[in-house]
């Protein structure tokens, strides 16, 4: 086991010598990925992708997975220095580096000052309810590097709201956007899966299922938010290379389509019930299952 170089090496190459030898390390504890889960609180594909190099993890739960697995003292020590070498804030991560456009900056703004979110999803999964692999596979394909350590960082931050618990969230999601999910590859469709399924066990998180309608969805996504402060609404469409901001005029159209997908969306409990379903068939399909 060598250190490696922090200087020349990619987030990705990093990650993945770690999870490497946390897989060896477990091989030779003989435990199974689902013992490591459970000892993290997690769901086996987490170890899996982290074992692949797909995830991070916090120095508190490589510490834990040292423990489970009675590491070497000179394993333990390595593992826990190439942890800090990543994280390190004076590695070189090279020049290729992510800005956050300025029309999204405005939108993290509102979004980090609103009392509640309400946002619907006709085509995919809104950004604040991506899961990790997820939003790899949609910004980055296969390239995992230096752009998608800071993405993930943002991503991260972004989602800390959560943590809000006077924050109220509603997502309204198609069916369609589910169905998709059924062409991913199956480690990446079980993390997204399990994903929702955390989120929708929140108490300041509702989300709701919305079967196609007869004649379509009048808008593909938009998003509603409100704030406490006496300010008003604001709601917003979000495309590929920016935002729609409504005028106040029209925020009436946006709360007439939020109603008008309310009365046909499945109960809370029924879309979780759903989700269930949806991840049993999908985790089935997962080659590491049961490693």
């Amino acid at each position: 086991m060598t250190t490696p170089d922090p200087r020349t090496e990619t987030d990705e190459a990093l990650w993945n010598d770690l999870g490497r030898d946390l897989r060896a390390a477990r091989d030779a504890a003989g435990c199974d990925q689902h013992e490591a889960a459970q000892a993290l609180g997690k769901h086996q594909t987490t170890v899996s992708k982290l074992e692949n190099g797909m995830t991070s993890i916090s120095r508190e739960e490589l510490i834990v997975l040292l423990d489970l697995y009675a590491a070497a003292p000179e394993a333990r020590e390595a593992m826990l220095r190439n942890w800090d070498l990543i994280k390190s804030p004076t590695r070189q991560r090279g020049d290729d580096r992510v800005v956050t456009p300025q029309w999204f900056q405005l939108v993290e703004k509102r979004e980090a000052q609103a009392t509640a979110i309400h946002a619907w999803s006709g085509e995919n999964f809104h950004g604040l309810i991506q899961s990790e692999s997820f939003m790899i596979l949609v910004f980055d394909g296969a390239r995992r590097g230096t752009v998608m350590g800071d993405r993930m960082l943002k991503r991260l931050k972004r989602q800390r709201q959560f943590d809000r618990i006077d924050k109220q969230f509603v997502f309204l999601i198609s069916t369609a956007s589910l169905r998709n999910v059924d062409a991913l590859p199956a480690d990446i469709a079980a993390d997204q899966l399990e994903h929702l399924i955390e989120l929708a066990q929140r108490d300041n998180i509702t989300i709701r299922l919305i079967p196609p309608p007869p004649n379509g969805y009048s808008e593909h996504n938009f998003v509603i938010m409100r704030f406490s402060s006496g300010e008003r609404e604001r709601a917003y469409s979000e495309y590929l290379d920016g935002v729609s901001w409504a005028a106040q005029r029209r925020l009436r159209k946006y709360r007439t389509a939020w109603a008008a997908l309310q009365s046909i969306a499945f109960s809370a409990e029924d879309t979780l019930a759903e989700l269930h379903r949806r991840y049993d068939l999908i985790d089935g399909r997962n080659p590491d299952r049961g490693t």
